[in-house]
């Protein structure tokens, strides 16, 4: 996936009508592959600054864990 159309396309093939309170985030490798690796994270109810922070220090940690230098989060 390397750009933003690829991964529109990828996640509508994916998830379809998962109609859910939740993100999903595709790990991709250094090609623009999606690893194997689907991981879901609920929505929390209240969405500010110190969420977003903590998301991301997750999605770093996340991504460093599996060697994986991209990422999408829908």
């Amino acid at each position: 996936m390397l750009t933003d159309a690829d991964a529109q396309d990828r996640v509508r093939r994916l998830v379809q009508t998962a109609f859910v309170d939740r993100w999903w985030l595709l790990l991709l490798d250094s090609g623009g592959r999606q690893l194997p690796a689907l991981p879901q994270i609920e929505m929390p109810p209240r969405f500010g600054e110190a969420e977003a922070e903590q998301l991301a220090g997750f999605v770093e940690h996340l991504a460093d864990q599996l060697d994986a230098p991209r990422s999408v989060l829908v």
